[in-house]
């Protein structure tokens, strides 16, 4: 998978999850808080992006480990932050309601889901 096909499909697919999560947000505020879905996507775009360069470099690698390192390191790295943002939320803005982290798993899950995809294509790639 070359770049531009990968940045045009994680562009396409922000895209909707932003268009979602506003029309979301415009029915159910307390639940779709729109700053926290934006920061929320935007880390996952920023982090999806950063996962395809470090498996592309991974994955012409000569060292056979270093794909899986990258996989690794991300995952553990991916739900670190996930976890921060979620507590950093929970102190800094103290919702009434715990219901915000439906939407976010929502978008968690669909960007995983997604670099799992991208990661697949990329495991393909042979050592140069």
């Amino acid at each position: 998978m070359n770049q531009k096909r990968y940045m045009g499909r994680l562009s396409v697919l922000t895209a909707v999850l932003l268009l979602i999560s506003y029309l979301a947000n415009t029915k159910f505020p307390e639940i779709v808080p729109w700053d926290f879905t934006l920061i929320t996507i935007s880390m996952f775009f920023f982090m999806s992006t950063a996962v395809f360069y470090l498996g592309v470099n991974a994955a012409m690698s000569k060292d056979s480990n270093a794909f899986t390192r990258v996989i690794m390191l991300f995952t553990f790295g991916k739900l670190f932050l996930s976890a921060l943002l979620v507590v950093g939320w929970l102190k800094l803005k103290a919702p009434e309601s715990m219901l915000f982290v439906v939407p976010f798993f929502a978008v968690y899950i669909i960007y995983t889901i997604f670099e799992t995809n991208t990661l697949t294509h990329l495991s393909k790639i042979n050592a140069r």
